[in-house]
């Protein structure tokens, strides 16, 4: 889990990594630093890092986070969110309640602007499920009264704005009032987006699906539901967003959704869970139990979610996809390995991607690929000859600032024969030189590369258009 833990720190926070090397005895100046860490990793929906990350600030640093009320306060409001987006709704209300019990000790520490908002924070987090209209309303008016508090900031306010048209949406959604109820959750998407507020825009338009499910709109919950989806990579990633978006949708009456769509559905979820760090936790969380216990979903989900199993999973998504996915996928996974890529025109001969990217000493690697998404391996006769090789090589020559390639990839499904490989290296040679190579990845190579990416594992599947009907 620590390898884990200090992979996606290093990579997703962008955060100093020496603070690793001091982790069991960490000093007063790296609390804060770590509760941003924490409150990235909740936003962005990796509660295994969260939750070790929690449990580090409150065990391993509790005298010292004591000292400091803010850093506590924000370390049980990151607390109550993971519960929250986990699905725990009774461990959610119950650190609600313990967060008010923390402000009311600390309120003479606190500002009365920043009191209200974490009372809100706590209250919203109670209050937002709660069948008691008037605890909703009561919200409401708790909001309007901080959002005059904070004028003077502009993207708090903002948020709270926007905020403030979801709550009366979901109010009038439980009153069965749903024309007034989507106006007021288009307004609250309108104001964030209009505003460059993504992360309140991604939240919003999952808060207006739930509205739509509340009024029994299963028709509107697919499409807007399926259309946050498609802007996943838009929203970063953010997977306590998806996985609520997704779990909705499955729970989508029949006809709703096509098969292929739904096991589309059912295999991004087993990814998120898998890339979220909980491949292990999976009967620990109340979403993924739900929809083993009360949803007829396919057999793809009814295993443990473990990395050989999501290997599986994904090999047989892989093979399912179209050429132009098929090739889409290469390019992504070369993206995601800090490649430049350069998509070649349809009909350019050889190839169909340069990659290239500069290495630690300086040069330049540089990778001509070919994307064969054929049932059968690539024999011989599809191997490109010397004359077509050589053309598309002085192609890319005129081509401004393409670096010559060393090496040629054959992304082949199927594989190929060792004749076309032995053909196509000695093609190379001919053409490049004798410090060329010729390489295969079949779809279990390319299966295990995507796998190993880990978290950047969500950016390729996200990516990939798939089945609606």
């Amino acid at each position: 889990m620590r390898g884990y833990i200090k992979r996606i720190m290093g990579t997703v926070f962008a955060e100093d990594e020496s603070i690793w090397t001091r982790y069991e005895s960490l000093a007063l100046s790296d609390l804060p630093h770590l509760i941003r860490s924490l409150e990235q990793a909740v936003s962005l929906g990796y509660f295994g890092v969260a939750a070790e990350l929690s449990d580090r600030l409150t065990h391993g640093a509790g005298i010292k986070i004591r000292k400091r009320p803010k850093l506590c306060i924000r370390l049980e409001v990151e607390r109550m969110k993971r519960y929250s987006y986990m699905g725990y709704r009774k461990l959610t209300v119950a650190t609600a309640k313990s967060l008010r019990i923390l402000l009311q000790e600390n309120c003479k520490k606190l500002s009365p602007a920043e009191f209200n908002l974490w009372l809100f924070t706590a209250n919203g987090f109670e209050f937002w499920n709660s069948p008691i209209q008037r605890r909703l309303a009561r919200l409401i008016d708790m909001n309007e009264k901080i959002v005059k508090e904070h004028a003077c900031n502009r993207v708090v306010n903002i948020e709270l704005e926007s905020f403030s048209c979801a709550m009366r949406g979901r109010f009038h959604a439980i009153n069965g009032e749903s024309r007034l109820s989507k106006i007021e959750h288009l307004t609250a998407i309108d104001l964030a987006d209009q505003h460059g507020l993504l992360r309140s825009q991604a939240h919003q338009e999952v808060l207006f699906v739930e509205s739509l499910a509340i009024n029994g709109n299963w028709p509107a919950v697919v499409e807007h539901g399926m259309h946050f989806l498609d802007r996943a990579l838009m929203f970063d990633l953010r997977s306590h967003l998806l996985l609520r978006s997704i779990v909705l949708l499955l729970q989508a009456p029949d006809g709703a959704l096509s098969e292929g769509a739904r096991r589309d559905l059912v295999f991004k979820f087993v990814c998120l869970i898998y890339a979220s760090g909980l491949s292990e936790s999976k009967p620990m969380i109340p979403y993924v139990d739900k929809l083993l216990r009360d949803i007829d979903t396919p057999d793809i989900l009814r295993f443990d979610v473990m990395p050989y199993n999501v290997y599986n999973t994904l090999r047989t998504w892989l093979s399912s996809l179209g050429w132009r996915q098929f090739e889409k996928i290469v390019e992504i996974y070369y993206r995601e390995m800090g490649y430049e890529v350069v998509v070649l025109p349809e009909g350019f001969p050889a190839f169909d991607l340069i990659a290239y990217k500069r290495d630690i000493d300086g040069t330049t690697i540089s990778r001509a690929i070919q994307c064969k998404n054929w049932s059968g391996k690539v024999r011989k006769s599809a191997v490109p000859g010397i004359e077509t090789m050589d053309s598309a090589l002085q192609m890319l020559k005129k081509m401004p600032q393409q670096p010559p390639p060393s090496t040629f990839i054959l992304y082949a499904k199927s594989g190929a024969t060792s004749q076309a490989v032995r053909a196509c290296t000695v093609t190379l040679q001919k053409c490049m030189g004798d410090y060329a190579a010729a390489e295969v990845r079949d779809i279990d190579s390319i299966t295990s590369g995507i796998v190993a990416l880990g978290k950047d594992l969500l950016r390729i599947v996200f990516s990939v258009e798939t089945a609606r009907s």
